[in-house]
């Protein structure tokens, strides 16, 4: 799956619920679950990407589907980009890893990270955690 495109340095995946924030610094690996496939048949997770000055705001004030409520209660987690093109190369992926830029538009900073749809779910749970442990920030919701 080659990579095309240029892209900012950092991705950004919201955490839905504190709950999924054990402990300071620290993210429950399920918020990295790659457990839907595409109509490519690509197993994908959504993320924004940290356009400069306009993501972070953006991501940490989306709504739910109601309109009303904050979709991201946790905050965002926060992964640089050579760190997924340094994970993608571990044995474990050995290049299975890619992600894309997929404006939606409600969210023009919208992506995904994608993986090849026959990863086994063992796997993807491995890869959860690897992706878990490379978070470099949490950004905390404003209360």
């Amino acid at each position: 799956m080659p990579i095309i495109g240029d892209y900012p340095d950092q991705c950004l995946r919201g955490i839905k619920s504190k709950t999924l924030i054990p402990e300071e610094g620290l993210v429950n690996n399920e918020l990295f679950y790659f457990d839907e496939k595409n109509s490519n048949g690509f197993f994908e997770l959504s993320i924004n990407w940290n356009d400069p000055e306009k993501a972070i705001p953006f991501t940490l004030a989306q709504k739910k589907d109601d309109g009303v409520e904050i979709k991201y209660k946790g905050g965002i987690a926060v992964i640089d980009r050579s760190e997924l093109d340094k994970i993608n190369k571990l044995q474990l992926l050995n290049g299975m890893l890619s992600y894309e830029r997929a404006k939606l538009p409600e969210n023009l900073y919208h992506g995904n990270l994608l993986l090849n749809g026959d990863v086994s779910k063992l796997k993807r749970k491995y890869i959860a955690v690897t992706l878990a442990i490379h978070v470099s920030e949490i950004i905390p919701q404003m209360e």
